[in-house]
């Protein structure tokens, strides 16, 4: 998608609710000036922006990813690199937890579980 199309549906949205930029701006953090930019086509918005706009435009966040182009299409087939990084993380949680300190621990399993959802998201 281009970000003009994307960047009209997102405006679209927002005024069907009868919200004004800084509306959105006071419920997701993302600046009211960024959000305009956005809209305009101006910028595109990372991942992390769109999550921040997803719930007060009532979006989920796999739409809005997926009007992004930030997500492939159902059914296309895992990563297997990415699936290889997650094996390896989950086998030294597994086997050489001793080694780490907790704070490492904590680390690497936050780092699975984000590569995961990562995964999930992509279709695989």
């Amino acid at each position: 998608m281009n970000t003009n199309n994307l960047g009209l549906i997102l405006k679209d949205r927002r005024k069907s609710k009868k919200l004004t930029l800084k509306d959105i701006q006071a419920i997701s953090g993302v600046h009211a000036s960024h959000i305009g930019r956005i809209e305009r086509g101006e910028r595109f918005p990372s991942a992390r922006v769109l999550k921040r706009l997803a719930e007060p435009l009532g979006f989920s966040e796999i739409q809005l990813f997926k009007l992004a182009g930030f997500l492939s299409h159902k059914g296309s087939m895992p990563d297997p690199m990415l699936t290889n990084i997650i094996e390896f993380w989950e086998s030294c949680l597994f086997h050489h937890k001793f080694l780490m300190s907790p704070d490492t621990q904590v680390l690497v399993g936050l780092t699975v579980k984000h590569l995961k959802e990562f995964q999930l998201l992509r279709g695989g």
